[in-house]
């Protein structure tokens, strides 16, 4: 592979230094001046509280991991192949809940001073309307102005913010460019053999941990915020839409639309409907493709008919969403039961991609080029335990394929 398009000029090697520190103060003087002007209130802290997860799941993992044993108790029960994997999600589990009380806390504490002396008035919009309520809630945010108090943790929320995102951005930025031996050996060689070893150390462990916490705490959160109804909702106009369809234009064409003795009485109406479309076909020039036809316009009107329910229940799920999700209970265990379901998915996704490229590395995809398993260390927990289960249940499967294959009779 040719490495040339890599080269960076000279000069910017040597000042790549200052050029961080230039960018990353320029990024806090804006970002505290946005929080001081917009106030706790309307500050995000994402980036924040990603990062103490992070915090909490690498220090009680590399702490107390190798404390847990799984002779004792229901413990037993869990598979050796599976253990790493559980012991590595249980942790990030309890970082996951344990920062979003102490967030939760915090944020209640802060925006209880920050919000007790609005102007009177004031309040959070009540409209159904998402898209009316979003505009007549930045109507009300313009009355309020933050106090001194909301400004000052508003400037510190919002530096800490942009920080924890740019850290999590460069340390990325900087793991691949380690990782590519045209700039690691070649244009940022000097700039390498300057930083400290155990920064180099600490991104082969934790690195791709992080970007694969980062993938599985993002879904996580989107299914929280919208909800297991929402999210039921938004499946059933995609999918469910698309499955009325095909089974509405399918249907006149089933046995159980026929008159054998598969049909079902409640396919009545569909051959019905199909025998009046072949009168009307009959009649006119198409009259030697009547029975196709007519079972495809039937097909047709079944089809719509089926979309037009789905497209029924959205609406009453959307108006049932909006009415129950007002209690915060309720919109605690809704977003808790979804938070669950996106966690899983999240969690898969991530599975597979990892099995993808240790396939890679097992089969030597990239004749030796590029390695998965020598961007992290035994030390990372997800990747490490992704690894075990590989090779104990992947691995002979690939090796099984392989020997089929050089048993198969090649001519």
């Amino acid at each position: 592979m040719n490495y040339s398009l890599l080269a960076i000029p000279q000069a910017v090697t040597d000042n790549l230094k200052y050029i961080f520190i230039g960018v990353c103060a320029f990024a806090g003087v804006i970002a505290l001046i946005s929080g001081l002007i917009k106030g706790f209130y309307r500050t995000s802290r994402r980036w924040i509280k990603f990062a103490a997860v992070l915090a909490a799941f690498f220090f009680a993992y590399r702490k107390y991991a190798e404390k847990i044993n799984f002779e004792e108790g229901w413990l037993n029960k869990i598979p050796p192949v599976l253990q790493a994997a559980a012991l590595a999600l249980g942790f990030l589990l309890a970082a996951i809940l344990a920062v979003n009380i102490v967030f939760g806390i915090i944020d209640a504490i802060v925006k209880h001073g920050a919000i007790k002396k609005m102007k009177s008035g004031v309040a959070m919009s009540r409209n159904r309307n998402p898209k009316l309520r979003k505009i007549e809630q930045k109507r009300i945010d313009k009355k309020w102005k933050p106090n001194a108090f909301s400004r000052i943790c508003g400037g510190v929320a919002c530096v800490l913010n942009v920080a924890a995102c740019l850290g999590f951005i460069f340390g990325l930025a900087l793991f691949i460019c380690w990782r590519i031996p045209a700039l690691a050996d070649g244009s940022l060689s000097s700039f390498f053999t300057a930083l400290p070893e155990k920064l180099s150390a600490f991104l082969a462990d934790y690195a791709l941990d992080a970007l694969a916490i980062l993938v599985i705490v993002s879904i996580s959160y989107c299914g929280y915020r919208s909800g297991m109804l929402n999210g039921a909702r938004s499946i059933m106009m995609t999918f469910g839409i698309l499955a009325a369809i095909f089974f509405g234009l399918f249907l006149p064409f089933s046995a159980w639309a026929g008159t054998g003795e598969k049909s079902l009485k409640i396919c009545m109406p569909v051959r019905a409907l199909a025998g009046k479309f072949e009168e009307l076909f009959a009649r006119s020039q198409m009259a030697n493709f009547a029975v196709l036809l007519s079972k495809l316009a039937a097909g047709v009107v079944v089809a719509l008919l089926f979309v037009l329910v789905i497209l029924l229940l959205s609406v009453i799920i959307k108006a049932i969403t909006r009415t129950i999700r007002r209690a915060a209970v309720v919109r605690i265990i809704d977003g808790t039961l979804c938070f669950i379901v996106t966690f899983a998915l999240a969690l898969a996704l991530v599975a597979l991609v990892a099995a993808l490229m240790h396939t890679f590395d097992y089969v030597d995809v990239f004749k030796g080029k590029f390695s998965f398993t020598a961007m992290y260390t035994e030390k990372s927990p997800l990747n490490s335990a992704m690894e075990k289960a590989f090779y104990e249940w992947i691995a002979p499967a690939l090796d099984n394929a392989k020997d089929s294959m050089k048993n198969l009779p090649i001519k």
